[in-house]
């Protein structure tokens, strides 16, 4: 058997209970990632530093149509339930078209 080591690549995990805003280009995503099968996305941020942020439903819902070299803004509005009572992240995010 042969191990091989799972790397996210370059960047720093985005922590929004540290820092609410992140604003950033986006570059990419990695789909099925850690144990949760979680959508990971890559950023580059205001100072040009690659950015990772984990993927949630929300943030999921509101990237489905994420472009390549567009700018996003995210923000982490909170915390909150869903019907079922499972506790959730509440994101706003913003997007901006380059031209």
């Amino acid at each position: 058997m042969t191990w091989e080591k799972i790397d996210f690549g370059e960047g720093e995990v985005w922590d929004f209970e540290e820092n609410p805003e992140f604003v950033g280009e986006y570059v990419g995503k990695q789909e099925n990632v850690g144990e949760n099968n979680s959508t990971l996305y890559t950023f580059k941020d205001t100072e040009g530093e690659i950015v990772k942020v984990w993927g949630s439903a929300i943030l999921d819902s509101r990237l489905s149509t994420a472009a390549v070299g567009d700018n996003y803004k995210i923000v982490f509005t909170g915390k909150g339930k869903t019907k079922s009572g499972r506790p959730v992240k509440l994101f706003d995010v913003w997007h901006e078209h380059k031209e």
